[in-house]
């Protein structure tokens, strides 16, 4: 069930959802008959759950501007940062001692990507390359044509400076494809976490995992 949309019947299942207004009346005549179970919000998830139900609906309205907007794409993204420095601003008011106007989208409608160490000299790459998933996603992949799981890893490693890392049935060959770019993280002042685990190995043994794991940045 999305938010924000009317629905006529609720189908029996389980759910998760915040309770609204239009959900309380269409819950009750089930109520009444004793088929539904709800339970106070806990205080301490209120924060999560409600910024969940608030995001539905942010994303909703960010949407529709989308639609409206036709072909105009400049015209949608101006719709949509003006709509959300509005919510900034409503809850500025509510808490103006926690957010404000610095909290503002800017005006240049830009997406921070990265910052440097330093200048980096000609030639030389002065950003490490992104991750094949975004930073603020995640993914499950199948290690099927295109989708492959070593790609991925290979591509978070050459941008983290901590790795904590759990692998089941992991080959000598899958592990030697890491081995280096793992080494070039602990030689860049990078944190390979003394809790990493590759088990369930295949066609390797404890030898291997030590000769895997590398050695200390000289």
């Amino acid at each position: 069930m999305r938010y924000g949309v009317a629905v006529t019947e609720l189908p029996a299942g389980l759910y998760e959802h915040i309770v609204t207004n239009s959900l309380d009346e269409r819950l009750a005549i089930a109520a009444e008959l004793g088929r539904v179970l709800r339970e106070p919000i806990d205080p301490d998830d209120a924060p999560e759950l409600l910024g969940r139900y608030v995001g539905a609906l942010t994303r909703q309205a960010l949407r529709a501007h989308s639609k409206a907007g036709g072909k105009d794409t400049a015209a949608q993204l101006g719709q949509q940062i003006a709509t959300v420095n509005r919510m900034v601003g409503a809850l500025g008011e509510l808490l103006p001692d926690g957010i404000g106007d610095a909290d503002t989208v800017a005006a240049s409608k830009e997406l921070l990507l990265a910052v440097a160490n330093g200048v980096a000299l000609p030639g030389e790459q002065q950003f490490p390359g992104r991750p094949v998933v975004p930073l603020s996603a995640s993914a499950l992949f199948a290690n099927r044509g295109r989708e492959r799981i070593g790609h991925a890893l290979l591509s978070e490693l050459e941008s983290a400076d901590r790795v904590d890392l759990i692998c089941a049935f992991i080959k000598w060959s899958g592990l030697r494809l890491l081995r280096d770019r793992l080494a070039e993280v602990v030689a860049l002042g990078g944190e390979l976490s003394q809790g990493t685990v590759c088990g369930v190995w295949m066609a390797c043994g404890e030898d291997v995992a030590d000769r895997a794991r590398p050695g200390p940045a000289e």
